[in-house]
């Protein structure tokens, strides 16, 4: 690994995403959110715009072939064009917030969403819904049931999974509810679809397994206290950066490791350690996994390689081909993974 080009950002970076080919970010000034792309292997600004609405940070935008949706403060979802920067369609979803990042099918836009607002500038969000909306004319085509509790999130593939208030529920596309199993666990990362099982994973170190058919129990594990949420790696297999002990933040010699596991034989190993605490999700490049610590370090902790990126707290790594970018405070990197 090596660091490739840095770029000096006129604001704050506030969030990104990125498609095949370009990385997306949001960067914060004055007040005012600006979006600019990158082509990712030169590093080029390629378009900027400033976002013509207060952006929701704390929500992930998502993007397909023409455009990227950016959630707003105000109960909606800007849709622009990803080349121009230009604003194509609102998606409106009357006095409700979004809370969740965006999800998308091919004509569909779907998040959970926090109802109502219950004054101006204080938001009531101890009850949820999913909203799904079409993606060209904004209208909204289908509302869940309300569920109250904090909600732990949302994931989607050819159903929606939400994980809430210690129950896990199943809506198909039209948010008809199909099944809601209540779970032993609480303090839960959001949930985890596999090739054949749907993951609920806590932060203690637990997992429940159901399979994806019939929402079944598979089984129930205890790996370790972890440091992130686990990821999938294809063929039912998740990988997850667990603490060694439960050692407080203020350790410095914490140590973790890496665990590959098995949800077919419902096994686990240890297949690396590493020093400090984890800091950004784990991502896949190049078929290698790569995580961020609190140290201002990249990690491979499979093949033990490592890069000292920044002094300063790091957001999450994006993939864009063979290249992962990564925000510090005041600065942008390319990072290079095979640079041999």
């Amino acid at each position: 690994m090596r660091i490739k080009r840095t770029k000096q950002p006129s604001g704050s970076v506030v969030g990104y995403v990125s498609d095949k080919f370009n990385l997306y970010v949001l960067m914060e000034s004055k007040g005012t959110v600006d979006l600019y792309s990158f082509e990712a292997e030169s590093f080029r600004e390629m378009m900027s715009t400033s976002i013509p609405s207060t952006v929701n940070i704390h929500s992930e935008p998502c993007i397909d072939d023409d455009c990227i949706y950016i959630p707003t403060d105000h109960g909606s979802i800007l849709s622009l064009d990803k080349f121009s920067g230009e604003v194509l369609a609102t998606l409106n979803l009357g006095s409700m917030v979004v809370i969740s990042n965006l999800f998308q099918t091919k004509r569909e836009i779907i998040t959970l969403c926090g109802l109502p607002l219950s004054g101006k500038y204080r938001k009531e969000l101890d009850k949820q819904c999913i909203s799904v909306n079409d993606k060209t004319s904004g209208k909204k085509l289908a509302q869940s049931q309300i569920m109250t509790g904090e909600a732990f999130g949302v994931s989607v593939d050819d159903q929606i999974y939400v994980l809430n208030h210690g129950w896990l529920y199943q809506y198909d596309l039209n948010c008809e509810l199909r099944n809601k199993i209540g779970l032993r666990y609480n303090r839960l990362y959001p949930p985890i679809v596999t090739d054949n099982f749907i993951v609920c994973a806590s932060r203690i170190g637990a997992l429940h397994i159901f399979n994806k058919s019939d929402l079944t129990s598979h089984g129930r594990m205890f790996v370790e206290r972890n440091s992130s949420p686990p990821i999938h790696t294809g063929n039912n297999i998740l990988h997850w950066f667990a603490k060694d002990s439960w050692k407080t933040r203020e350790d410095k010699n914490d140590r973790g490791g890496l665990h590959r596991i098995d949800l077919n034989n419902l096994e686990w190993h240890e297949l690396s350690k590493f020093c400090g605490e984890i800091e950004t999700h784990p991502v896949v490049c190049d078929d290698k996994i790569f995580v961020g610590n609190t140290k201002g370090l990249i990690l491979s902790p499979v093949d033990g390689d490592y890069l000292q990126v920044s002094d300063a707290p790091m957001q999450k790594i994006c993939v864009v081909g063979n290249n992962l970018f990564v925000a510090s405070q005041d600065k942008l990197y390319q990072i290079e993974v095979n640079s041999d």
